[in-house]
């Protein structure tokens, strides 16, 4: 806990909203589980197997293909962060640090300037939502296979910003936040 930082131009006590970035990915593991399972069996009922018999050795370049496009798609999820803050904080790209945790290997996205919620709000959510709910509810209502499983793990991916999300769910829209440095999660700075 970070008791008592003051943002720029603020009063009054700020509060940390924070887990450890190990015990997020623990949560954002076990808490959709029973979910996923629900979906993926719901999309099995429906449309049959995931990937037909064969797929792989009809499509060897799946092999290759499969670990750029997870590559590709973690660089797009912290982009989106990044993207989202920028744009609706009116902020510079020059205040985003990208990087990597030493300890769990998660890739971030740190927002070095205070915003309003909502706007860190957007920010959290857009990943979770693009690369994730999005693929998932076309890929299941659609029957596509690829698509859906993508937004499985993309939304598995996302599950410490849900996490988040969470934690924030009753904080007032108008306070501001900052992003915090080392632990998943911001500090709200309350009215003083």
């Amino acid at each position: 806990m970070t008791p008592d930082i003051k943002a720029p131009g603020h009063s009054g006590q700020t509060t940390p909203y924070t887990v450890s970035m190990m015990k997020a990915n623990i949560i954002a593991m076990l808490a959709p589980l029973p979910l996923f399972l629900i979906l993926f069996y719901g999309y099995r009922a429906l449309w049959g197997r995931i990937y037909p018999a064969g797929f792989i050795q009809n499509h060897p370049l799946v092999i290759l293909a499969v670990p750029l496009v997870f590559v590709l798609g973690i660089a797009a999820h912290e982009f989106l962060h990044a993207f989202t803050w920028v744009k609706l904080g009116q902020k510079n790209f020059n205040l985003i640090k990208f990087g990597i945790d030493r300890k769990t290997l998660s890739p971030y996205a740190h927002l070095k300037e205070p915003v309003n919620i909502r706007i860190y709000r957007w920010g959290v959510l857009m990943p979770g939502l693009i690369l994730g709910l999005i693929p998932v509810f076309f890929g299941f209502i659609l029957g596509i296979s690829p698509l859906f499983l993508f937004g499985i793990f993309f939304t598995y991916a996302a599950g410490g910003d849900f996490l988040v999300l969470w934690l924030l769910r009753k904080v007032p829209g108008h306070l501001i936040v900052e992003d915090h440095p080392a632990e998943v999660g911001c500090l709200v700075h309350e009215d003083g």
